[in-house]
């Protein structure tokens, strides 16, 4: 047998196994039957007036690997303001270690850091558009803080990550005040994520409005997220209704991501979601509350002396109060995906607005408002395609972005003022030999 010209000699046993598969995925194909899209607004609104200024925030950064051990960090953010000299910051550090989510946690800093300088030049009424996602942001720095302060065994790398991270969450919450006092829209824009939360949300109040011995447990497992008592979820599988069971798999496919779940529901069609509230991991808010945050950053300093030493524990200690200040009041955030091309992606938006504490539970969809279509308006008016998906954010981010070529002239120069002060910089070879051997 052949196909495509080439011979195939498993056709016959496929066309075999085939006709016995059609009856299942009859059933999969039903599992968007019954759904409504009521989480969906068809259509986008008119782009928004020239008038309204958009700034947007982009990072970039690289590490340069010494001989012997330990790395050199660039960390570099750019503010892209409308007729304005743009905001710069850059951090050149040292470490013993070599950890890219050091450099990840520095990077977040620096834009932060330029974020505010921005946010201080623009007049009520104008966006700050950030790139990346406000709640991984969060969760990935009070994760490497829990870690540092309550764990047994922990690297240098971690220790050094979480002191950064402590830095990042006082600048984020330094940053939401000066937006919400000065009448500024605070957005973090994601073009690339792999969040279940809408999915989550949708599937579980369909179900536990139909599947009552799964209800219960359903509604309190989607309080936070992920989502928890998977275990026990699966074990009441096989109770659940034979034709709620495409749904309920659904549900719990940690692949089934809410990119594909949306696509899969509104096809080709423009538009963008209800705003829902994103919770957060359920052990966070445990481990931060089960001694209290001020313990728990008072540990952090504490462990951070005796692995760092005294000079980054004055550091810690001397942002303590903030630190703690800025986790008890770190609002909720609420996120909705915008789809601004018929083929496009849609892209992430969260709004750190909530009135709700972050580390609250609840995980529900919140009703429209004006400044919602507001900010959907200002992204169709900056859309320019998939690839040119906010031309503010590109902006930035092409100005912030660290090239290879860059980094090397850094550390050229870096190792020319070095020898002037009689210091010799010894690279690793394998990043100092980089473009030197000719590779096939």
């Amino acid at each position: 047998m052949r196909l495509n010209g080439a011979p195939d000699w498993f056709l016959d046993i496929f066309t075999a196994e085939a006709e016995k598969l059609v009856e299942q995925l009859t059933t999969i194909a039903s599992r968007k039957l019954g759904l409504e899209n009521y989480w969906w607004v068809s259509g986008l609104p008119e782009p928004a007036d020239e008038r309204v200024l958009v700034a947007a925030v982009d990072g970039g950064g690289g590490l340069q690997p010494l001989s012997g051990g330990g790395a050199i960090y660039v960390a570099r953010a750019f503010g892209n303001i409308p007729n304005a000299e743009p905001v710069r910051e850059l951090e050149l550090r040292i470490y013993p270690v070599r950890e890219s989510y050091i450099l990840d946690a520095l990077r977040t800093w620096v834009e932060h850091r330029v974020a505010v300088r921005c946010i201080t030049r623009l007049k009520q009424g104008s966006a700050l558009l950030m790139d990346g996602s406000f709640w991984a942001i969060v969760v990935a720095s009070v994760k490497r803080i829990i870690k540092t302060a309550l764990s047994r065994n922990i690297g240098l790398g971690l220790a050094y990550a979480s002191l950064i991270g402590a830095y990042v969450i006082v600048e984020i919450m330094e940053l939401v005040r000066v937006a919400k006092s000065n009448g500024i829209i605070l957005a973090y824009v994601s073009k690339d994520h792999s969040y279940k939360v809408l999915k989550e949300l949708v599937l579980a109040n369909y179900i536990a409005s139909r599947a009552y011995n799964v209800g219960h447990v359903i509604r309190k497992a989607i309080e936070w997220y992920p989502i928890t008592d998977r275990d026990l979820l699966i074990s009441l599988r096989r109770s659940v209704d034979p034709g709620m069971r495409v749904f309920y798999d659904s549900l719990l496919d940690s692949n089934y991501r809410d990119t594909a779940f949306i696509i899969d529901h509104v096809g080709v069609d423009t538009g963008f979601t209800q705003p829902l509230r994103h919770p957060p991991p359920r052990y966070l808010r445990e481990a931060l509350l089960k001694p209290s945050i001020q313990e728990v950053i008072e540990k952090l300093c504490t462990r951070i002396e005796a692995v760092l030493g005294e000079r980054d524990a004055e550091e810690c200690w001397g942002i303590q109060q903030r630190l703690t200040s800025s986790l008890e009041q770190m609002p909720s955030v609420f996120s909705m995906y915008v789809k601004l091309g018929l083929e496009d992606t849609p892209i992430l938006v969260e709004l750190p607005i909530g009135h709700e504490w972050f580390f609250a539970p609840g995980r529900k969809f919140i009703p429209l408002n004006n400044m919602y279509e507001s900010l959907v308006s200002v992204l169709v008016r900056d859309y320019a395609g998939p690839d040119y998906y906010n031309l503010p954010l590109v902006s930035a981010h092409i100005n912030a972005s660290l090239s290879s070529r860059q980094l090397s002239s850094y550390m050229a120069l870096l190792e020319a003022l070095a020898s002037t002060r009689g210091v010799t910089l010894s690279f690793a070879r394998r990043t100092s030999m980089k473009g030197k051997v000719k590779i096939r």
